[in-house]
């Protein structure tokens, strides 16, 4: 495949070959209107422009890696159940052939020798902050994405209480840093609580007496269980999840067409 160079990407934005090397190599002493600086990288990341020298002197452009990036999280069965999903996300990538290289440092920096990155319950700042920083793919895992072509998969909780039966419930949630994605689950489960401490929990006892409780994930439902018979365990198809994961990646890093590139998985 033919290298991108500046002259292509100017030619799709329609502006200057000069304007997209002032906007990629992030010159400060030139201003560039923000609506055609964010066009320039948005299409540079579409085309699969590389920046890095060494990146683009690879046989076949690629190093088999993938950035991952996971959100923050303060409560340990959010935590628990957040890196059950990495663990088995990790295995199933290296069985992909990609290698997978964990990131905490700043998000604002430039993440080199990745072919994408995965951002893992993000929220809607960080995630924009990675995108700008970077001229690879960059995917959202329960993270709100903001540009058509960007690629969300996310776990879906539409339609709950009619998989479980139920008209009358409560929904227990971990935390989410990403305030759209609260916000959907929010408007299809108007009695849900997030969950981000055991204190929080203890406090809920007493009003979830006699309901019909949802709870997501495995180490939240295990650990109130027996304090309830009303508890009903939510998880989502973590294959399921993940193989949607690894087919978008690929998808992304081919820079090949998709007709739908947010997905939301029960």
């Amino acid at each position: 495949m033919a290298r991108v160079t500046l002259a292509d990407i100017a030619r799709e934005v329609g502006c200057s070959t000069a304007t997209v090397s002032y906007v990629l190599n992030n010159d400060p002493r030139q201003k560039i209107n923000e609506k055609t600086r964010m066009k320039i990288i948005q299409v540079s990341s579409i085309l699969g422009y590389q920046k890095n020298a060494f990146a683009s002197g690879l046989a076949d452009g690629k190093s088999n890696s993938i950035g991952l990036y996971v959100g923050r999280c303060g409560f340990p069965l959010g935590i628990a159940d957040k890196m059950a999903f990495v663990s088995q996300l990790v295995k199933a990538l290296a069985l992909n052939g990609y290698r997978t290289v964990l990131f905490t440092d700043s998000i604002s920096m430039e993440i080199q020798f990745v072919d994408a990155i995965l951002c893992i319950d993000f929220d809607e700042g960080d995630f924009d902050a990675v995108c700008k920083s970077n001229f690879i793919p960059v995917l959202g895992v329960d993270t709100h994405v903001h540009e058509p072509w960007t690629f969300e998969i996310s776990s879906d909780f539409a339609g709950i209480g009619e998989r479980f039966f139920l008209q009358d419930y409560v929904l227990l949630c971990h935390e989410r840093n990403s305030k759209r994605l609260k916000e959907e689950i929010r408007e299809a489960n108007p009695n849900v609580h997030f969950v981000s401490s055991f204190a929080q929990l203890d406090m809920l006892e007493e009003t979830l007496q006699g309901k019909k409780v949802i709870v997501e994930g495995e180490s939240m439902y295990d650990y109130l269980r027996n304090k309830n018979a009303n508890f009903i365990k939510c998880v989502v198809d973590r294959e399921k999840k993940i193989n949607k994961i690894v087919t978008c990646l690929k998808l992304a890093i081919e820079h090949a067409e998709a007709e739908n590139h947010v997905f939301k998985m029960s």
